[in-house]
């Protein structure tokens, strides 16, 4: 093989061909790559503490609850009113999500402050508490959110 032989290899050899790739391949690489919508996402819980129970009535909010109603007293810190004496304080009415150790969730209202409660700690109605475990437990570990 003289230099034109060799020549004439080497061009040869700098262009390729690229493989042959098909719409549905890359629709198919691209789905595979989004995260799927129905996987459950980590729930990120801003606060953990114990649960009591404890019997409404009027709480600082300012309305008239019953033991079957799913409300919290959320502790003074959180609420931000340890005196307990707000019916204008912004987290009346809002929701939240609590979940014990073993997972069972429960969603209820803030009605009312817990000023005995340390920081992250939240009073739950029996009706409540007894869906996170049996009243006769007492107290519980939770996290919990609001939502």
């Amino acid at each position: 093989m003289g230099i034109n032989g060799f020549l004439k290899k080497r061009k040869e050899s700098r262009f390729f061909e690229a493989p042959k790739i098909s719409a549905t391949h890359i629709k198919q690489k691209r789905d595979a790559e989004k995260p799927n919508k129905k996987e459950k996402r980590a729930v990120k819980y801003a606060n953990s503490g114990t649960a009591t129970f404890f019997t409404p009535n009027v709480g600082s909010c300012g309305w008239k609850n019953k033991p079957s109603d799913l409300i919290v007293a959320v502790n003074g810190k959180d609420m931000k009113n340890a005196s307990g004496k707000s019916n204008k304080n912004p987290l009346c009415g809002k929701m939240v999500e609590v979940t014990n150790s073993s997972g069972k969730k429960i969603r209820a209202k803030i009605v009312d402050t817990c000023p005995g409660c340390s920081k992250g700690d939240l009073d739950l109605s029996p009706a409540a508490f007894s869906k996170l475990a049996p009243l006769s437990k007492g107290i519980l570990k939770i996290k919990w959110r609001y939502v």
